[in-house]
C-alpha cells in the first residue's frame, strides 16, 4: 500500500510539472489558465496523498508500539482528599 501511494504521489507531482510546462508553452490566455488550474489540482492531490501516507506510517508505528511487551503503562490514578471540616460548597 505504501509503495502504491509513493508512486501515486510521484505521478501527481509529475503531472503537475507537465501542466506547468504546458501552461508556459500555451499562447492563449484561457488555455494557460486551464493548465495552471489543472496544475493546482494535481499539486493538491499530491499533498493529500502525502498526508495520507504520513498518517498511515503513524498508524503503523502506533500499532507496533502496542504490540511490544512491557511498553504498556497503567494510567495514573489521582485521588482527591475530602476537604477539611467546615468547608461548604453552598454559596454564603
Amino acid at each position: 500500500m505504501i509503495r502504491q501511494l509513493d508512486e501515486q504521489i510521484r505521478d501527481a507531482y509529475r503531472h503537475a510539472e507537465e501542466c506547468a510546462l504546458r501552461a508556459k508553452a500555451t499562447r492563449d490566455r484561457q488555455g494557460r489558465e486551464d493548465w495552471l488550474l489543472l496544475e493546482d489540482r494535481y499539486l493538491s492531490l499530491a499533498q493529500g496523498l502525502e498526508l495520507s501516507r504520513r498518517l498511515e506510517l503513524v498508524e503503523k508505528e502506533e500499532k507496533a508500539k502496542q504490540k511490544r511487551p512491557g511498553r504498556f503503562r497503567s494510567p495514573k490514578v489521582i485521588t482527591l482528599e475530602a476537604p477539611e471540616e467546615g468547608y461548604s460548597n453552598r454559596a454564603q
